[in-house]
């Protein structure tokens, strides 16, 4: 079938998908092809030429939102043929997919590719959708083919009674970096947290007496744990029962947050106050770090002086009692050193990094004048991830601390310029009168 001698509208957003799709009507011999880039263009155009016989139209926010516009389209374009674009950012759900389908010829999901609207023949044929779903038998494979594996979103197919995986989408393949071999026959909520089996057995129980779980949980994937939400819904296809499972990974949003509670901590730390101490071991913790500390640099020229530490272990003991000559070089130079891995074999000859087979370390300037020259180590015995973020983190560590330095300093400068004379050194004429007077009041209480 062509085109020939009618009007095809593409109304979408992405420029890559409206250049999919003319090409794709260009080769069918289409004689006039028109692109609208919002909702309202495509409106005007629809009713300002009626040789329009395709409607290619995006699905979201910004243009068609719901089933009800969609009805109102083949209301008042009955002779036109519809076809829906469905955009990345829509969670589109199987209850949803079917319901649309029913007034569309054909729905696709961005992003298009020229040979699979070739291979899907659209608009060319009837409405195809409505048609096709009419066998059972076809049911499951146009719901993967036309659903499920174009979904942007993860998603599982879970069987209802063995609650065994029997399909995995190319969403939830890439963003978990996962092989479907890897989860196809293997029981959903196996694959949850170890710790979270209450978590499990509440939302087996939940499953089977509502027929869907919105929840947040942990889960292995790959050796590691992710945090995600998962919603698990009771889906139909052809004559047999499944749960169709969506999933987000949680775990970039919760470290952010995280990241900010931790950012505000550090940026009013007393390091005098034990208990903040504590709480610093805990986010060492949580960065995966090792150790932090802080050394002085002694009136001999030697890094020997602990001035504060959170670390778990005696490693500041251990690097003071070492030579660090390249380290102290670019600190002098640069004010800031950090190696995200390898330290040991970055930096050769520094006996505290080769001890501890160090790997990843950050150095940070904390002088404040030539009475107090200082720096901050921080570091960790595996390579740390999210290296930008917690270099961020301990940098602000080193600013707090030279911050609340320079006010000590001050005050006690205040504090010295009350009670002494600057010239000489002696106590002032202020202090001697207020020693006198304290000691009058003292005597009258005595008396």
């Amino acid at each position: 079938m062509t085109f020939h001698k009618q009007s095809i509208l593409i109304a979408c957003s992405e420029k890559k998908d409206r250049l999919q799709f003319f090409n794709y009507f260009d080769d069918l011999s289409a004689d006039k092809i028109f692109t609208a880039t919002d909702i309202k263009q495509m409106n005007t155009m629809l009713d300002g030429d009626e040789s329009i016989a395709v409607l290619v139209f995006e699905i979201s926010q910004s243009w068609v939102k719901n089933n009800n516009q969609i009805i109102r389209l083949k209301e008042n374009y009955p002779n036109l043929k519809l076809v829906g674009l469905v955009s990345p950012q829509v969670g589109l759900k199987h209850q949803q997919y079917q319901e649309i389908c029913v007034h569309l010829t054909d729905l696709v999901f961005s992003p298009v590719l020229q040979h699979e609207l070739l291979a899907k023949n659209i608009a060319v044929s009837g409405n195809k959708v409505e048609s096709r779903t009419g066998k059972k038998e076809d049911e499951l494979n146009l719901f993967l083919s036309s659903y499920f594996d174009p979904s942007g979103f993860p998603q599982l197919l879970i069987d209802v009674n063995t609650h065994e995986i029997k399909y995995t989408n190319k969403s939830l393949q890439k963003d978990f970096a996962v092989e479907k071999t890897d989860l196809i026959g293997r029981v959903w909520y196996e694959l949850i947290a170890q710790k979270q089996s209450k978590k499990v057995d509440e939302l087996k129980a939940q499953l089977i007496e509502s027929g869907e779980v919105v929840d947040r949980v942990n889960v292995k994937v790959d050796n590691a744990f992710k945090s995600i939400e998962l919603r698990i819904s009771y889906t139909s296809i052809g004559d047999h029962a499944y749960y169709l499972a969506e999933i987000s990974d949680l775990t970039e949003r919760l470290y952010q947050q995280r990241f900010l509670q931790q950012l505000e901590f550090v940026s009013t730390l007393d390091f005098d106050n034990g208990q903040q101490t504590k709480q610093m071991q805990i986010l060492l913790q949580w960065a995966n770090f090792d150790f932090c500390y802080i050394i002085k640099k002694s009136p001999n020229g030697d890094y020997n002086q602990i001035i504060w530490d959170c670390s778990k272990k005696n490693y500041a003991q251990k690097f003071i009692s070492a030579k660090h000559d390249f380290l102290f070089r670019k600190i002098r130079a640069d004010g800031y050193y950090a190696i995200k891995s390898k330290a040991s074999e970055v930096i050769p000859g520094d006996d505290f990094l080769s001890f501890y087979s160090i790997n990843s370390v950050l150095i940070f300037d904390c002088t404040v004048d030539d009475d107090n020259v200082a720096v901050l180590i921080a570091g960790s015995l595996k390579e740390s991830e999210n290296w930008s973020s917690l270099n961020l983190l301990f940098k602000q560590l080193a600013l707090r601390y030279k911050q609340s330095m320079a006010f000590k300093i001050l005050q006690h400068s205040h504090e010295s310029e009350s009670q002494y004379d600057v010239l000489t050194d002696l106590l002032n004429r202020r202090y001697i009168v207020k020693a006198i007077e304290h000691s009058i009041q003292q005597n009258k209480g005595f008396n």
